[in-house]
């Protein structure tokens, strides 16, 4: 009940929705992965599976440096309930070149397919030259 009024008056106030305060089931805790930084390789995280525990997704960031030779791929979230998620991430031209991060913060988190489900994030390698690419996911765990 204290949970309740607490997210309530935060929401109230405009601080956190009271969905992303108060998930559904046995609070576990927040969990945070990182694929760390990686060169020409498929950058990947999970929300790893927990027996008797259901995963939820809160955002992910991906973010990458350019190739030799301009590239966009696939890059991919799986496990989640309402199926895969798939968004283009395109590499510039030149090593040394930033590309424009991908930060996705779903205002709704998306819950696993079930209970002992991991939910991956992965970035296919950009290629030659290609020296950075990072992916970090991050959400919470119910019971």
């Amino acid at each position: 009940m204290k949970a309740l009024a607490l997210a309530l008056v935060l929401g109230v106030l405009g601080l956190v929705s009271a969905q992303a305060f108060d998930p559904p089931g046995q609070w576990q805790g927040y969990v945070n992965a990182s694929s760390g930084d990686v060169a020409n390789a498929t950058a990947a995280a999970s929300l790893p599976a927990v027996a008797n525990t259901t995963n939820v997704l809160t955002g992910v960031e991906v973010t990458a440096g350019g190739a030799t030779a301009g590239v966009c791929v696939v890059f991919t979230i799986s496990g989640l309930a309402v199926g895969n998620m798939s968004y283009d991430f395109c590499a510039p031209t030149g090593a040394a070149v930033g590309a424009a991060p991908l930060i996705l913060q779903f205002p709704n988190p998306l819950m696993a397919t079930g209970s002992n489900v991991a939910i991956t994030a992965s970035l296919p390698a950009l290629g030659t030259g290609a020296l950075h690419a990072a992916v970090s996911i991050h959400g919470y765990q119910v019971k």
